[in-house]
């Protein structure tokens, strides 16, 4: 019995949509500790300064149809299982 050629795109599809989903929820920058330099560290608090909106077009203004993004800045605290020292790094991200 042989599958039909849309079910094996459909699996490849499938596999392809699995792996970009896991990429893309993986940190893309490591934090270590400041004082011992360990990557064993945990986020303990996190306080939101500001948030924006962006326009990421390039557009002067907010254009129907441009690509508006919310940029968020806050503070991430972190403690280190290892020397057990705190570190806070200010992050700006777009959700």
């Amino acid at each position: 019995m042989q599958l039909p050629w849309f079910s094996i795109l459909i699996f490849i599809l499938f596999v392809i949509g699995v792996t970009i989903s896991l990429r893309a929820r993986k940190s893309s920058v490591e934090r270590k500790c400041e004082h011992c330099g360990s990557l064993k560290i945990v986020q303990i608090s996190h306080e939101t300064l500001k948030t924006r909106t962006v326009n990421r077009s390039g557009a002067a203004g907010f254009m129907p149809g441009s690509d508006i993004r919310l940029q968020i800045e806050e503070d991430v605290t972190y403690r280190c299982q290892m020397c057990n020292q705190k570190s806070t790094f200010r992050i700006t991200k777009a959700p």
